[in-house]
């Protein structure tokens, strides 16, 4: 599987058949200021809580700001068994004492043709896919500026829902 990694900084973790990951491709420059050598060969879920606690630590989340902390996790199944990788991360997520409970987490199923359009497009997955469903007239829009509207976030969470993602709290 591929597991596209939003925060600001985004990542790519590529997944083996037993849900371990065995490359991390970060995407932009924030990210290759967190350590993933680490994380190879742990559990995807663990993998991104990692990330995720990284990120807190390095203030890429900051709490104490007036933003919505939000993490976009976006999949692609190829040939593992998706709801059960969906599912092992969303427990993981919501069990963590190490996530700060006021970041919430979105996973949206995604296909290879949209990982192909988001790197088209130079941007990453979880990028594509929360511009993919809204409009913003063809300018790509950070996480942090989709989640300042209500509207998107509503629109998020519908679609979270409806493929086969769920949100995190």
């Amino acid at each position: 599987a591929l597991v596209s990694v939003d925060i600001n900084p985004s990542f790519e973790l590529y997944v083996d058949k037993d849900d371990k990951v065995i490359e991390i491709n970060p995407i932009n420059d924030d990210a290759k200021t967190l350590d993933t050598e680490s994380l190879i060969n742990l559990e995807v879920q663990d993998a991104i809580e990692e990330l995720i606690k990284q990120a807190q630590n390095l203030g890429y989340i900051n709490i104490t700001d007036t933003n919505q902390d939000t993490v976009i996790i976006s999949t692609i199944n190829y040939g593992i068994d998706g709801e059960k990788l969906v599912k092992n991360i969303q427990v993981k997520l919501k069990s963590s004492l190490d996530i700060n409970r006021n970041i919430k987490s979105y996973i949206i199923q995604a296909t290879d043709d949209d990982r192909e359009k988001a790197k088209e497009e130079n941007i990453s997955l979880g990028i594509f896919m929360l511009n993919g469903i809204i409009q913003n007239n063809g300018v790509p829009m950070s996480i942090q500026a989709f989640v300042s509207d209500i509207n998107n976030l509503e629109i998020l969470e519908e679609y979270a829902e409806k493929t086969n993602g769920t949100e995190l709290v």
